[in-house]
């Protein structure tokens, strides 16, 4: 498990390398700003999320308690108040649901456990996907292809919601 983190390590600083080289302008200051604020709240559920799985748990609510928050956070806001009381008054929700969430769990299941099927990567289920291809009965939906230097035109453009299908960023040029 440690050779695999090591190796994941080294292949994300070989990938932020190319990125700097192939695409300065990701590494500036203001586009790092500009996502650090965007993909704060996906960040704060994510961590949350890692914690809860390392316990060894899952918690499939927590898309649904998001959007509450969000309408909250939004409506606390659209009312005028601080954002220091909206990030208060939302993470105080949030608690909450937290609370009443967890004891649904623990004291209405009565110590019984749900577990979720999570899809298991076998063999056969590649295998499986790998004939699908080859007989043309999957078909990847690509809607864009980007070079690597326009890998913020191509952000901005999924961010746009107006996507159907893939969009491809192009890390070796096919013509060369």
């Amino acid at each position: 498990m440690k050779q695999r983190a090591i190796a994941i390590g080294i292949f994300w600083a070989f990938l932020l390398t190319l990125l700097a080289f192939r695409a300065p302008g990701f590494f500036e200051p203001a586009n790092i700003r500009d996502m650090a604020v965007t993909n704060a709240p996906a960040l704060i559920v994510a961590i949350g999320m890692t914690l809860v799985i390392v316990a060894g748990e899952i918690d499939v609510s927590v898309a649904s308690q998001f959007a509450v928050l969000s309408v909250i956070a939004g409506t606390l806001a659209k009312a005028g108040l601080p954002l220091y009381a909206t990030a208060l008054l939302t993470g105080l929700a949030g608690a909450l649901l937290g609370l009443v969430n967890g004891a649904l769990v623990t004291r209405l299941g009565r110590g019984r456990q749900v577990r979720m099927p999570i899809p298991q990567y076998s063999k056969d289920n590649v295998l499986r996907l790998r004939d699908l291809i080859e007989s043309s009965q999957y078909r990847a939906v690509i809607d864009r292809r980007y070079r690597l230097e326009e890998v913020v035109e191509a952000t901005t453009y999924v961010e746009t919601q107006q996507k159907v299908g893939n969009v491809v960023l192009t890390v070796i040029n096919d013509a060369a």
